[in-house]
């Protein structure tokens, strides 16, 4: 009985230990300097939204997805060949309900900026 607790403590010990990885350690992340000049606003509070239709306010009929609204949002801002980042996402989810069927949505607000030279 020793040796089960033993091993279960070890197990969970080394089982809690695994790597999680999170945005901030992420391999293909980012990092850019907005104070330095080098940029230009393109688009403020640039809006991209996506609805779906739930039946019975949780099953799913028509999807709501962030790559929908993502895409919405790129339609309204022209980025093409343009070194262009999305800053101060915001994404916000709400929903109507009515008598057997709800309305989901997805909104996402961003500032679209370009990059220049550096103006020093």
């Amino acid at each position: 009985m020793k040796n089960f607790c033993l091993m279960l403590v070890i197990c969970f010990i080394f089982g809690c230990a695994g790597s999680i990885p999170s945005p901030a350690n992420r391999e293909d992340s980012t990092s850019v300097n907005l104070n330095r000049g080098n940029y230009k606003v393109l688009k403020q509070a640039a809006q991209g939204v996506d609805t779906g239709v739930n039946l019975f306010g949780f099953i799913p009929i028509v999807p709501v997805t962030y790559g929908n609204a993502m895409a919405s949002l790129y339609r309204g801002v022209s980025t093409e060949g343009k070194s262009a980042a999305l800053i101060n996402v915001n994404k916000d989810y709400g929903s109507t309900y009515y008598f057997l069927f709800s309305i989901p949505s997805i909104t996402i607000t961003a500032d679209v900026v370009e990059f220049t030279e550096d103006k020093k």
